[in-house]
């Protein structure tokens, strides 16, 4: 299905219903139109009635277009046999000469006169043309912009643009000069398994809020990037039989006045497709700069155009709450227990049967949603089935679906580091070996202590802070790797060089999308040479030094929320700062090999084949 389509013809029945529907439409407007005074009025309001019993037998079982269209611009039956006058000669070529006859002209001209002519003056007449007519303010009728001929206010004639007529007609396609802005969302039921059970009996609350409210209806799905928003929104439309619009804001002009040109025709598509709208990650409308200037009018308009306008956001709702009162849901990560369940439940005996992989652990590794998981352990069958014929996964193929399912953003801030090395290839005395399988085995039962445990209570939960000291070639990159391979985490490298800057602000700001990809990507962070960025605030003697202390702050708060695992390693330890030696929870020093240990580098070094 192409981009932007709400709906195909989807059958020949259909079609002809639509069809017969139009002909009984016409039929209506051909009584109108070869009216005589001989006729007795009696006769002819029999037969209007008959023609109109029979055009709602038609609707009770079939939703026409052009049904809808009345039911959207609120047309009376009046204002509706108007309507089809002047769009006639477009569905029947016979209404040609008809209406050329009536006009007294060698051409069809639909004009206010004319209609006055056919149906009379009459409240619906002079609204239809000189008021407030949703039709002219959508643009699908329209009066001749002919500057070459002067017509009198009466006789200038109404045209019918080719996005009525092919809506008429029954197409459901949204008009191509609207695609670059807003597309179509498929709708679905199944939420089995892809949000929490406290979301989806919100969501129930919601549909039958949705369904008894007579006014737009504003929700706000507030929660981090994976949560299901977007899925339940899905869900909430397919509830309640409404099509979904998902309208991307980052596209729009900033020119006030272009903005409202842009933005007329895409109101006009959600209208002709009663559908509700979704805009995805409206906190972003004012990330990097971006504010719309308009963004209040923009939302308002979107309000009165559509039945629900469902935002999702990582971010608190930042308008008006007075202006734009809204339903809130929020979507909360799931907790240690919840994803546990959720692993148990997707994976259901699907392991391989000499895996050993700890349900647990991978609750605690990787912090996926509902959706996630499901997605890992599908995945993780279907290569399984692919490869090896049967659906029994193991643990290697469940932990590479997990780095798969994790964000790879972080590939565009960080050095992705391959971690492929086991214990075998780190050559270190006992002790410190040690110390790192203690870290290996902290990250793997922090959720359980934190969280089953509920020393959650107790003390903040926070991520692991990790100083390797030793001189270089001394094994702390390759001590990192090992560790990310036994844990199943990707390691990522900072490139100090393109964090710091120059200008203020600019390091916070690349240092925050870094430790927030880092969160989303399940991934270990390592700072090389850390010092030079972890080093010793200065005393403050002019606003550069009192700059760089305020660096070196934020990087304590971040270091502080980030639930996962940061490694940072220094040739010069005794150059990093102490308040970051306070916050460090390990801290492991790699000692120059001796004769012995050097021997043993040199015999992992050379592969069995050389």
């Amino acid at each position: 299905m192409r981009r932007g389509q709400i709906d195909s013809i989807r059958s020949e029945q259909e079609y002809q219903w639509m069809q017969d529907y139009l002909q009984l439409e016409l039929s209506r407007l051909d009584l109108w139109l070869n009216w005589e005074e001989s006729v007795d009025e009696s006769q002819f309001a029999e037969r209007l009635r008959q023609n109109e019993q029979r055009l709602r037998d038609f609707s009770a079982t079939y939703d026409p277009p052009l049904t809808r269209l009345h039911h959207i611009c609120k047309l009376n039956r009046k204002a509706a046999d108007l309507l089809l006058c002047c769009v006639s000669p477009s569905l029947d070529s016979r209404f040609d000469s008809s209406l050329a006859a009536l006009s007294e002209s060698d051409t069809p001209n639909v004009t206010p006169a004319l209609l006055e002519k056919i149906f009379g003056d009459s409240p619906e007449w002079s609204s239809f043309c000189f008021g407030s007519n949703p039709l002219f303010e959508m643009s699908l009728l329209y009066y001749d912009p002919n500057p070459d001929f002067q017509y009198s206010q009466l006789a200038r004639p109404i045209r019918v643009s080719r996005r009525l007529i092919a809506y008429i007609r029954g197409d459901r396609s949204i008009a191509e000069e609207t695609r670059d802005f807003i597309s179509t969302e498929s709708t679905g039921n199944d939420i089995t398994g892809v949000i929490s059970e406290r979301i989806q009996a919100s969501l129930e609350r919601l549909v039958n809020h949705a369904v008894s409210s007579d006014r737009s209806l504003l929700l706000y799905f507030q929660g981090a990037d994976g949560t299901g928003k977007l899925t339940a929104a899905r869900y909430l439309c397919s509830r309640i039989d409404a099509p979904l619009i998902s309208f991307d804001f980052r596209h729009l002009p900033m020119d006030s006045e272009r903005l409202r040109l842009t933005l007329k025709p895409i109101l006009r598509e959600i209208k002709l497709a009663g559908a509700a709208v979704v805009i995805p990650d409206w906190h972003t409308l004012d990330a990097d700069d971006r504010a719309l200037p308009d963004s209040e009018f923009v939302l308002s308009r979107i309000r009165e155009s559509s039945p629900l306008v469902i935002l999702t956001s990582e971010q608190p709702f930042r308008l008006p709450r007075k202006k734009f009162p809204f339903v809130e849901l929020a979507f909360d990560e799931l907790g240690y227990a919840e994803r546990a369940k959720s692993w148990g439940t997707h994976l259901n005996g699907s392991l391989h049967g000499e895996s050993s992989i700890d349900v647990q652990s991978l609750s605690g590794l990787y912090r996926f949603n509902e959706g996630q998981i499901k997605s890992v352990v599908q995945r993780a069958k279907l290569r399984r089935a692919a490869l090896q014929g049967d659906e029994n996964i193991s643990e290697s193929e469940l932990i590479a679906g997990c780095r798969e399912e994790s964000s790879q953003k972080l590939a565009e801030l960080a050095v992705r580091v391959k971690a492929r090395h086991s214990w075998d290839f780190l050559i270190l005395p006992e002790e410190q070996k040690g110390e790192l399988r203690e870290l290996c085995n902290h990250m793997k039962f922090k959720a359980c202590v934190y969280e089953d445990w509920a020393y959650n209570t107790r003390v903040s939960a926070a991520g692991l802070n990790v100083l390797f000291t030793g001189p270089p070639g001394t094994g702390k990159t390759l001590a990192a790797s090992v560790i990310a391979n036994e844990l199943g985490l990707e390691l990522y490298k900072i490139d100090l060089s393109t964090i710091v800057s120059k200008y203020i602000g600019e390091t916070e700001k690349n240092l925050s999308k870094i430790f927030s990809e880092a969160e989303s990507s399940n991934a270990i962070l390592f700072f090389d040479e850390a010092d030079s960025l972890f080093g010793k605030r200065s005393e403050v003697r002019d606003s550069h030094d009192r700059y760089a202390n305020i660096q070196v702050g934020y990087l304590l708060q971040k270091m502080e929320e980030f639930p996962g695992m940061t490694i940072l390693a220094t040739n010069l330890s005794e150059n990093i700062d102490e308040a970051f030696l306070r916050r460090l929870h390990f801290s492991v020093d790699f000692p120059f090999p001796g004769a012995e240990e050097r021997q043993r580098i040199w015999r992992v070094s050379f592969p069995e084949q050389a």
